[in-house]
């Protein structure tokens, strides 16, 4: 059987498991149960994984306990919020926790918060709109419709 610091970072992969090595060091046996604890109850999801940090967000908001470091934590937030999120906000998650929830249905429904690199995200939709329009041109379909507004599309 494994012991609690093995288990843990059996669950970790990359920088995470760097995390948690370093981490594990510094904390009591009660802890690191809490911590082992918490990534269980998640089964084969490990989101604390993710290179994603608006996905390791939402994740972490609901979690009393934390398990990414904070500075990922407070990146993901203000790149899911679309916003500058304080320190000291990350305390009382209850308002950060409607934000997100606001946040997250918008994404739901095709929404997308402003990111960082937004101005990049918009060249490789453009480019993609572009090459599905030359797609159209030269074989006469595509699967859906491209609308005037670039960022915009229908399926049929």
């Amino acid at each position: 059987m494994m012991n609690i610091d093995d288990e843990i970072l059996a669950l970790a992969e990359g920088e995470m498991r760097e995390f948690f090595k370093e981490r594990l060091s510094r904390v009591t046996k009660e802890r690191k149960i809490s911590v082992l604890k918490t990534l269980r109850k998640y089964g084969s999801n490990h989101w604390w994984n993710s290179k994603d940090t608006a996905f390791i967000a939402r994740w972490q908001l609901y979690e009393d306990i934390s398990i990414v470091p904070i500075d990922i934590f407070q990146e993901g937030l203000e790149e899911l919020l679309g916003k500058k999120v304080m320190s000291h906000e990350l305390i009382a998650r209850q308002r950060l926790r409607k934000e997100a929830e606001a946040a997250v249905e918008q994404f739901d429904n095709g929404v997308l918060p402003r990111r960082k690199n937004q101005k990049e995200v918009d060249k490789i939709i453009k480019k993609a709109i572009a090459e599905l329009r030359r797609m159209k041109r030269k074989r006469g379909v595509i699967p859906f419709e491209i609308e005037k507004n670039w960022g915009e599309i229908e399926r049929p």
